[in-house]
């Protein structure tokens, strides 16, 4: 198991470059453990003392209101690390994590998670960098939730996924109400774009030159 734990640290996002003797340590120190699908890692408010890693299938982590109504807040897939930012300040976890699937994680504790940090400058720095990537991520999902339409989300999500030149379709919808987007972003507003072919009503997402 351990192997199986530096492997998939060696091709993570977070470790992939790193000293493979730093690897090794890790993947040591780590606890490996099998969920069934539909098993709870772990629930929001519970005391967060580790950090988890996806060696296969999936995890969703997600908050749950007084009257049931789910919120999804991530999806976490083989090569994930996750955990991170409730394990560095002692807090508790913001949300519930569920096994989608069945599931294998590594499970590396704070004591152990601390002290490679304080070992290596490098993984210290990519720690601090994915917090940095979590921030801005959450902050500008707010800025769009805030500020946007969701039409206008709608249409730069689409564009992130698969970017196109001027004409070209970047998703193609079968419902929806097509109207051009108040959004000004270089290179003109984005639109949704109505055009009917073989296959039917398709709506088009581009650019309009301003």
């Amino acid at each position: 198991m351990p192997d199986d734990i530096q492997r998939m640290l060696a091709t993570s996002p977070l470790m992939a470059g790193l000293d493979p003797g730093l690897l090794g340590k890790i993947a040591t120190a780590a606890t490996p453990l099998r969920l069934d699908k539909g098993e709870i890692l772990f629930r929001q408010g519970d005391r967060a003392d580790a950090v988890w890693g996806v060696l296969d299938g999936s995890v969703t982590e997600r908050v749950t209101g007084a009257e049931g109504k789910e919120f999804f807040l991530a999806a976490h897939e083989p090569g994930a690390i996750f955990g991170i930012v409730s394990t560095l300040d002692w807090g508790t976890r913001r949300a519930e994590a569920v096994a989608r699937e069945e599931t294998r994680l590594f499970c590396l504790r704070r004591r152990h998670f601390l002290g490679y940090l304080q070992s290596s400058p490098e993984l210290c720095f990519r720690i601090f960098a994915h917090i940095c990537e979590g921030l801005r991520h959450s902050t500008g999902a707010l800025e769009e939730t805030v500020l946007y339409k969701l039409e206008n989300r709608l249409a730069k999500i689409l564009l992130d996924l698969q970017p196109v030149a001027e004409g070209n379709p970047a998703k193609a919808l079968r419902h929806g109400r097509v109207q051009s987007l108040p959004v000004k972003p270089p290179g003109g507003a984005l639109a949704l774009k109505q055009c009917n072919n073989s296959h039917g009503n398709i709506i088009y997402v581009g650019r309009v030159n301003q």
